[in-house]
């Protein structure tokens, strides 16, 4: 168990292996440049600093996060620093987009929020053009949602804004016994006692975090509004852990599929399906390796400018839809379409069709 509820280092060991040449994978020593003793829930990838190569979000609860630059596929490099002015936790969700069409991407991290206890709540880090982050939540409205876990960026009524989808709960039993105080007892006897998972109290035996609406957070430009009650996912109140998006129907219209601790799996569709135009594109590489992952594609609309990042494995315990997806509205027409291949090449499309999953080869 963790030797303190802020600040531990007694998790476990990282590893870092390396694909040689399709075949194998093998082990790097030193984890090339990344310590041990973290208790990391999730990792994020995305190319922060935009030099082609993906740098890692490490989501880590019972301490803060970790932020670290690939060296050009060399090692990685401490940048935790550009996150000194926002704390963090209880990280368990590492989502990464570019949520405002700016180009900085947004990471968002799962955390926990209960009135009185915890009161933080989830954070949403803003990269800045220096490479520092600030966490926007609170401003957004999207910091408030339980015992959080899993959460993924979608467009779901493909208007072009990204909403956000969070699951919750961390164990619901009888909810006449909250087990919050007597587990927030335990840090009072200290770290010899805290590591001891037989000084913990009985789990089995009361609410913890538990029975707890999900969140779907409406993005409205500015700020998010949470509309659970309009959707199927306010009946649900299992203990949800990860979250997918994907396009099960191939249709545009992106699905949610969510995982519950000791529960059943949930398929979620959007049925509020708009007449509004997407476009989607499936990336096949060559020398940026098959996947292609890592890769970009930006579009340039009349008054604004998209982009969507390759990144399927970013959430909690979980992998979405590898295919790139936009809802474009009411535009019927894109002025340029631009991908970004993970080695450095960009290629400008000439022939796509709109409402339709185009494939690309490198």
């Amino acid at each position: 168990m963790p030797e303190t509820f802020e600040g531990a280092a007694n998790g476990g060991p990282v590893y870092v292996f390396k694909n040689e040449n399709g075949k194998r994978f093998i082990k790097q020593p030193g984890a090339l440049g990344i310590p041990d003793g973290a208790w990391t829930l999730a990792i994020g990838v995305y190319d922060f600093n935009n030099d082609g190569y993906d740098d890692l979000w490490f989501a880590n609860d019972f301490n803060s996060d970790w932020a670290y630059l690939n060296n050009h596929g060399k090692n990685f490099i401490d940048n935790s620093e550009s996150l000194k002015s926002s704390e963090s936790n209880n990280g368990m969700n590492s989502e990464i987009a570019d949520i405002d069409d700016d180009g900085l991407p947004v990471v968002y991290v799962s955390q926990i929020y209960q009135e009185g206890i915890e009161p933080d709540g989830n954070t949403l880090f803003k990269m800045s053009p220096d490479g520092n982050f600030k966490d926007v939540a609170k401003t957004r409205g999207i910091d408030k949602c339980g015992w959080s876990w899993g959460a993924k960026f979608i467009d779901l009524d493909n208007n072009s804004k990204l909403d956000l989808v969070v699951s919750n709960g961390y164990f619901s039993g009888d909810p006449k016994k909250s087990l919050w105080f007597s587990t927030g007892t335990l840090g009072s006897g200290g770290k010899d006692f805290l590591v001891d998972a037989r000084n913990w109290p009985d789990l089995t035996d009361g609410t913890w975090g538990g029975y707890q609406h999900k969140c779907v957070f409406y993005n409205k430009g500015n700020e998010f509004v949470n509309i659970i009650e309009s959707t199927d996912l306010n009946d649900n109140l299992e203990d949800g852990r990860s979250l997918a998006v994907i396009d099960f129907l191939n249709n545009g219209f992106q699905s949610l599929l969510l995982a519950t601790q000791n529960g059943h799996a949930y398929l979620y569709q959007v049925s509020n399906r708009e007449k509004r135009n997407w476009i989607g594109f499936s990336l096949i590489g060559k020398e940026s390796g098959t996947d292609a992952f890592g890769a970009k594609v930006k579009i340039e609309l009349d008054k604004r400018t998209l982009s969507r990042t390759k990144v399927p494995t970013n959430g909690f315990a979980s992998q979405s839809d590898s295919r790139i997806h936009f809802g474009l509205g009411l535009n019927n027409s894109i002025k340029k379409i631009t991908v970004f291949w993970p080695n450095g090449k960009t290629v400008e499309l000439k022939d796509y069709n709109l409402n339709s999953y185009n494939k690309i080869y490198e």
